[in-house]
């Protein structure tokens, strides 16, 4: 019986050194999303100037109003935009000059000043506008990005 037990200890032992000795895999199931580091900056076109951050991006009016502000990530020469915030005077003159959520804009007061007499606006108009994502494909030269939209058009910005 000691002999029995010796042989399963020690068949166990090695058992757990041959697992000890193996490569693990990483287990990461959900991987960080990965940018172009190039992009960072402060990129101006004709109609919108973009201020990309390690995976955080703004667009700006031409005229320095702020517009939209979300997340980014990229994938070969292939971009993905992913809206967070709206900026309240960008939607609606009566709307404070501050971000707003999608939840920040599906609040009663504001889901009326969003509204006039042709079409309310509910909540699920602000879920379907903060559904969508945007995807292109972009290219950097020197200072020069071009961004190419889904429908082939396409814009230049100058690095600021």
């Amino acid at each position: 019986m000691k002999s029995t037990k010796k042989i399963i200890a020690l068949a166990l032992a090695i058992v757990a050194l041959v697992m000890a000795s193996c490569p693990q895999e990483s287990k990461s199931e959900d991987p960080a999303p990965k940018t172009d580091p190039a992009l960072n900056g402060t990129w101006a076109g004709s109609r919108t100037t973009w201020k990309f951050n390690n995976g955080t991006f703004e667009a700006l009016a031409t005229d320095g109003r702020n517009y939209q502000k979300g997340t980014f990530t990229t994938s070969g020469s292939s971009m993905t935009l992913t809206l967070t915030h709206m900026w309240g005077k960008t939607l609606d003159d009566s709307l404070e000059a501050k971000w707003y959520s999608k939840q920040d804009l599906k609040a009663p007061a504001v889901l009326a000043a969003l509204s006039d007499d042709d079409h309310t606006v509910t909540a699920e108009d602000i879920d379907a506008l903060f559904a969508s994502t945007a995807t292109f494909t972009y290219a950097i030269s020197g200072s020069t990005l071009t961004l190419t939209w889904e429908d082939g058009s396409s814009d230049t910005y100058t690095k600021q």
